[in-house]
């Protein structure tokens, strides 16, 4: 599957031996729709420690949030590019789960 947003077609793609859902090359930005087995976040904390050694910023999305507020995730996304493309060195790991972005 392919998500096209602001003019960035993103999809599926390994970086260290992990397949992210969706990545953004251009701003190495990798999108990740978690569903409810992601409640065990060490796996998750791991891989994101390893994407983040190659550079790369992840955004997580819970999956219940893309079918009930689609809108408000596509603005999460957005936001997240916006923010990227305006400020190349910033590279965090954005958790909406959590209302809040962790360093």
């Amino acid at each position: 599957m392919k998500l096209k947003l602001c003019a960035r077609e993103l999809e599926q793609h390994p970086i260290r031996g992990y397949i992210v859902d969706f990545y953004c090359a251009e701003l190495k930005l990798a999108i990740e729709l978690d569903g409810r087995q992601h409640a065990e976040a060490a796996y998750d904390a791991e891989r994101d420690c390893e994407l983040s050694k190659a550079g790369v910023t992840v955004l997580r999305i819970i999956n219940d949030r893309v079918r009930t507020d689609w809108v408000g995730v596509a603005d999460t996304i957005d936001n997240c590019l916006d923010a990227l493309a305006h400020h190349p060195r910033l590279r965090r790991t954005f958790s909406p789960r959590r209302g809040e972005k962790e360093d």
